[in-house]
């Protein structure tokens, strides 16, 4: 087989992977997704870079319920150091909410439970779970709102990249046909530390690459490299700053 030594900052990690290809494509997300001029597209989903599968999270805010947001403003002398104008400076954090305390709190949600996103705002959404319950979402990262970094759609004419704002509403649902996705497989494969700690399961590499057709970006001694992680077999640490990469023969 074939090995190459990479001097890069994404291999730091104290660690040997071991990448493998697995039957995934039932836990692969997918759905269909409606625009705002009705398009529609449907397909395996890659959602904010990161998160591809029925057991990653969206994450959000949600409304506090009222009882809980009135403790939480009672408590706040507590907590607060400062507090004008909706300024809070927390512990070194500073953020912005509407009034001297914030209503909403983590509502993060797997995408398995998931049926139904209506997008309300650049800043909103409405869920539907498949249990029927409903609830608006905030945004507080990139998964939702104007702040995604895209969510892709392997549709049966090619990948299609649709930003936040062209989006009115996305259905999950499992694949109705059984076929490759674009993006390859989910990353897979065994992580074993260096006191001999092994950790067996899906991996997101450096936070965004989570496919077998995501790229490891290293550098040898004479040039840069590009290479898809859907053709290693094996990462093995050789310093701080280096690693062996084994590729399939």
């Amino acid at each position: 087989m074939p090995i190459a030594r990479f001097l890069t900052a994404s291999l730091m990690a104290a660690a040997v992977v071991t990448p493998h290809a697995a039957a995934q494509n039932p836990d692969l997300l997918y759905g269909r997704v409606t625009t705002e001029d009705n398009r529609v597209f449907e397909g395996y989903m890659r959602w904010d870079q990161n998160e591809g599968t029925w057991f990653d999270i969206l994450n959000a805010n949600k409304p506090m319920p009222e009882r809980n947001a009135e403790q939480g403003e009672e408590l706040r002398g507590r907590h607060y150091e400062h507090c004008e104008r909706g300024l809070h400076i927390r512990w070194g954090h500073v953020a912005w909410h509407n009034g001297c305390g914030s209503r909403f709190g983590q509502g993060n949600i797997r995408f398995g439970h998931i049926q139904r996103i209506d997008v309300i705002d650049g800043n909103e959404a409405r869920i539907t779970l498949r249990s029927g319950d409903t609830i608006e979402l905030r945004s507080n990262s990139t998964d939702l709102g104007r702040r995604n970094r895209g969510i892709f759609v392997d549709d049966a004419e090619g990948v299609e990249e649709l930003e936040w704002g062209d989006i009115e509403t996305i259905e999950l649902f499992r694949p109705t046909a059984n076929r490759p996705a674009a993006f390859g497989e989910r990353l897979y494969g065994t992580l074993r530390t260096q006191d001999g700690t092994e950790f067996t399961g899906y991996i997101t590499w450096d936070m965004d690459e989570i496919f077998g057709a995501d790229t490891l970006d290293g550098r040898s001694a004479d040039a840069n490299h590009e290479i898809a992680f859907g053709t290693i077999t094996a990462i093995a640490r050789q310093s701080a700053r280096s690693s062996a990469v084994t590729l399939r023969g």
